[in-house]
């Protein structure tokens, strides 16, 4: 399992409603207007998500062979529009409950 590629694991719900957010507080003279990231907070590999998912079987082992940074820097996200995302194991926490 790759274990040198980090991202934000990011709920598909979660950037939808930030949309919602953003779009009730920005105004033409608001400092919200420009190009802003928005994703869960924190980051991991694909391992790490996997594990997170599911006990990983003691035979899957983490290999990598080119390592990728693709976090989104949301730091300019949270003063614009007043919200700071929520931690993404929380929101895979979510998921499950509503699997199980």
């Amino acid at each position: 399992m790759v274990n040198d590629q980090h991202g934000s694991p990011t709920l598909a719900s979660d950037p939808a409603a930030a949309l919602v957010h953003a779009a009730g507080r920005a105004t033409q003279e608001s400092a919200a207007w420009g190009a802003h990231h928005f994703c869960n907070a924190g980051e991991t590999t694909w391992y790490g998500l996997a594990g997170a998912v599911a006990d990983l079987d003691h035979r899957v082992a983490p290999s990598g062979k080119a390592a990728v940074y693709s976090v989104l820097d949301t730091s300019t996200w949270r003063p614009a529009f007043r919200m700071v995302p929520r931690p993404w194991r929380e929101a895979l926490d979510e998921v499950l409950c509503e699997l199980t």
